[in-house]
């Protein structure tokens, strides 16, 4: 009937639009682009034909003349949502977060309610590192449409890069509940299991992959990951052997395929490859990422430290920096107000006098993982690694200092019943973990913000606090490409600013807690550890144990950024390291400027 009417008289552009209409339904995409594109010839003006070209053309990639498309069709309706929205959406496909946060946002302006909007803009926020704007707006696009899988899905990776990962775990099982098939919310949940340390599930997820696709990369990477951390190391080297055969791996393996140059000596002829693959185009920027700092890394055991820089500060460049300091300061201010001496001295404490916990905090790269290892081979110390609980049980009593009105008061539940209960939850929850373990240790190095509540928790529990030099501590946090959060570290100036407020709370805790902390030198750690070593055992009420010191023996794995260091000897060439950066660090030496360098 259609073509009839067009064979009767093809000059009228709604018979154009309206056979294009019928393509797009049976899904004959090419016939349906060509005809809008008749129509629009015939009707330059011709809104509704301009918006689903606009719409195919962004299915088939055509971004630059999708947006031509959207943009006319803006300027014919300018109240429509939808088009401000498809315009935003063809923005963000060309990688023009920046460019389509202001088209979101008009398109709310002119829909409230407009779940794929909120989504859009989110998305926008996201890319953007903007991560609590963008989570407030993912949780709009939800209360508009609760069962929008995509802004789901999007939930859980906000709070995964904000380390929130119980959080994310939830939001991407109930995006899996929505649409079964997301493939891409279960391969964030794999990830979001191994920082979790949940090895097994991750697994399990990523084999499911491979079994019907075994050429996935993102599922290997994932799965090679998943074996390294958990310790089975040589068969993560043997799956990027195998890949490498036919040439340089995937490049989310590029660190291992890396360590296992090292081992080889070979690192000039791995970094070669590996800037090969730099220089090809259609990676993401974490892959991007990926490739940078793993340079950076063998740029650094070649001694071409200026190489390794270039490469370490383009692969933070790549990062989202979603680092505030008047936050950051806030919630220190926040911490030390409640937390007082006087205050300190007239909240309760829990009744329990356990002496099973022991506390290991610091910045990431202080030393915390290389003190972990070596008490976890004590016959009477059991490591659970970076428990969470703390973080929790902060939230619970209203003591996470994130908010002006946090803390403001004694919260109503900071009570002895409370506090005993809390504790003795938690203390059970060790006590099954530990075994017969005496000692157990939980190196969460962020819980240096929670000192003041642990002392309220666990009065007998204690508390190793790790030191390096600032400049090697912020450096080589620098130099770490972090799974999730650690936003400060992306810049060098503000990893120095951070450090800053970071020592202000430590001296707090020094001059208020009615417990010692031991405090721990690396410097001193790696140049006299059976000195070192004996006073942590000393300090915790332990017998000595030689095994102590062979800790590089223990096939015990650790999930952290250090890993592969304590897998090896104690060495001494980490102490001083930034003078081989020198030139590189002035914002950093700015920041930190008149700070005691021994903290």
């Amino acid at each position: 009937m259609i073509g009839h009417a067009i064979h009767v008289d093809s000059t009228k552009p709604e018979f154009h639009y309206n056979l294009g209409m019928a393509h797009a339904v049976l899904r004959s995409r090419d016939k349906a682009i060509k005809c809008f594109r008749q129509a629009i010839s015939l009707r330059p003006d011709y809104a509704d034909a301009l918006i689903n070209l606009g719409t195919l053309l962004l299915g088939e990639g055509e971004l630059d003349e999708a947006e031509a498309c959207y943009r006319k069709a803006a300027k014919l309706v300018p109240t429509s949502a939808m088009i401000q929205n498809n315009l935003g959406t063809v923005l963000m496909t060309k990688v023009s977060a920046e460019e389509a946060e202001p088209y979101f946002r008009q398109a709310l302006k002119l829909k409230s309610d407009f779940a794929e909007a909120h989504n859009g803009l989110g998305s926008a926020l996201y890319t953007r590192g903007r991560f609590d704007e963008a989570l407030d707006s993912f949780q709009a696009a939800l209360r508009c449409n609760p069962d929008y899988a995509q802004a789901c899905h999007n939930l859980g990776r906000v709070y995964f890069e904000k380390d929130r990962l119980e959080d994310a775990e939830t939001y991407l099982r109930k995006t899996i509940d929505l649409k079964p098939d997301y493939a891409q919310a279960r391969l964030y949940l794999a990830r979001v299991f191994t920082q979790l340390n949940n090895f097994e599930p991750a697994l399990e997820i990523y084999e499911g992959f491979l079994a019907s696709n075994p050429k996935l990369d993102k599922a290997w990477v994932g799965k090679v990951d998943v074996l390294d951390r958990m310790g089975r190391t040589q068969d993560a080297y043997g799956i990027v052997r195998d890949f490498a055969v036919e040439g340089p791996p995937p490049r989310g393996m590029v660190h291992l395929y890396a360590n296992m140059a090292s081992k080889e000596h070979r690192q000039a002829e791995v970094a070669a490859e590996i800037e090969d693959m730099l220089a090809q185009s259609g990676q993401s920027d974490e892959e991007e990422r990926r490739l940078r700092f793993t340079l950076g890394k063998l740029y650094d055991e070649l001694g071409r430290f200026d190489e390794a820089f270039i490469h370490y500060e383009a692969g933070n460049r790549l990062r989202p920096a979603p680092f505030d300091l008047a936050e950051t300061r806030g919630r220190i201010d926040r911490i030390i107000e409640f937390f007082s001496a006087e205050r300190l001295a007239e909240l309760p404490r829990a009744d329990n006098r356990s002496e099973l916990p022991v506390f290991i905090v610091g910045l990431p790269r202080s030393g915390t993982s290389l003190v972990e290892q070596i008490l976890s081979c004590h016959r009477d110390v059991h490591a659970a690694g970076e428990l969470r609980d703390i973080g929790r049980l902060a939230s619970s009593f209203g003591l996470t200092f994130q908010k002006e009105d946090d803390g403001a008061d004694s919260p109503p539940g900071l009570d002895r019943e409370s506090l005993t209960a809390a504790a003795s939850r938690h203390l059970e929850k060790l006590r099954k973990q530990g075994g017969n373990a005496t000692r157990l240790t939980d190196k969460m190095p962020y819980n240096y913000r929670n000192l003041g509540l642990i002392a309220l928790l666990f009065p007998r529990a204690r508390v190793i606090h790790c030191l390096r030099d600032p400049i090697d501590t912020c450096l080589s946090c620098y130099f770490q490409n972090f799974s999730t959060g650690s936003f400060f570290s992306f810049d060098l100036g503000h990893a120095g600013l951070y450090y800053r407020q970071y020592e202000r709370l430590v001296a707090h805790w020094r001059k208020v807690l009615d417990r010692p902390m031991l405090e721990v030198r690396y410097e001193e750690h790696v140049a006299e550890p059976e000195r070192i070593c004996r006073e942590m055992l000393n300090f915790l009420g332990l017998e000595w144990d030689p095994a102590c010191l062979r800790f590089h023996e223990s096939r015990r794995f650790t999930n952290t950024a250090s890993r592969e260091q304590v897998r090896k000897p104690i060495y001494t060439s980490s102490s001083g390291r930034w003078q081989n950066y020198e030139r590189h660090l002035e914002p950093l030496k700015e920041a930190l400027s008149g700070l005691d360098r021994r903290g």
